[in-house]
């Protein structure tokens, strides 16, 4: 979905609505897509930082985990819940770089999953429907 067409989306956090038009940055990786054709993935924005996105019906939508360093999206299910992993701004491991946590995203609600505490890295790639 490399794209330089002009796309309406959503600001960086979904619990904002406000709505902004601006250029796809190049690269543009799409990771899923669920049975209504809804796709997610992640986008590098103009400084090389990875943002995840969600596409449905024509509207782009960043979608970043809340005080991240960077997100990442890599499914979504039919029920809409999308998943990925986000870079920990606060914690880093004795190797020098950020923790990094699977997350899941539900009717517009973080919520880190996986990995115990004293683990450097967990991630999400695919969740599933519920009686799927």
């Amino acid at each position: 979905m490399r794209s330089q067409e002009w796309c309406t989306a959503s600001s960086t956090r979904m619990a904002n609505t406000a709505r902004s038009t601006f250029r796809v940055q190049l690269p543009t990786y799409p990771q899923g897509i669920n049975d209504q054709g809804q796709v997610v993935g992640t986008m590098y924005d103009s400084s090389g930082n990875p943002h995840g996105f969600s596409y449905s019906a024509g509207v782009f939508q960043m979608i970043d985990f809340p005080g991240a360093l960077f997100t990442e999206v890599y499914g979504i299910n039919n029920g809409g819940v999308i998943v990925g992993f986000y870079g920990d701004a606060a914690n880093f491991t004795p190797y020098g770089y950020n923790v990094q946590h699977a997350f899941q995203l539900a009717n517009g609600i973080f919520t880190t999953v996986g990995a115990p505490p004293f683990a450097y890295e967990s991630y999400a790639y695919s969740t599933p429907t519920p009686n799927d």
